[in-house]
């Protein structure tokens, strides 16, 4: 019988901001509010492409945030 309800297993933090299988794209994401989208995402599981006209930017971003549980991977564009 279904009840509407949500099994208090699935309603644990790490599988409540699990996003281990999401691929995302952060424009910005070497600075600022998109910086912070991305270490969120990242660090909960997700591959993020951020990109960004300033590829010295991306490169330190992928340096210092890249972490074990996600990915960053960097792409110079001009979204414009």
């Amino acid at each position: 019988m279904v009840t509407g309800k949500a099994n208090t297993d699935d309603l644990k933090s790490n599988k409540l901001f699990d996003v281990s299988n999401v691929t995302a794209v952060v424009t910005g994401g070497g600075t600022g509010i998109g910086l912070m989208i991305t270490q969120a995402l990242v660090a909960n599981g997700a591959k993020v492409y951020i990109t960004s006209r300033r590829e010295e930017t991306l490169k330190k971003t992928e340096e210092l945030h890249d972490h074990e549980n996600g990915k960053i991977i960097p792409i110079v564009a001009d979204v414009r």
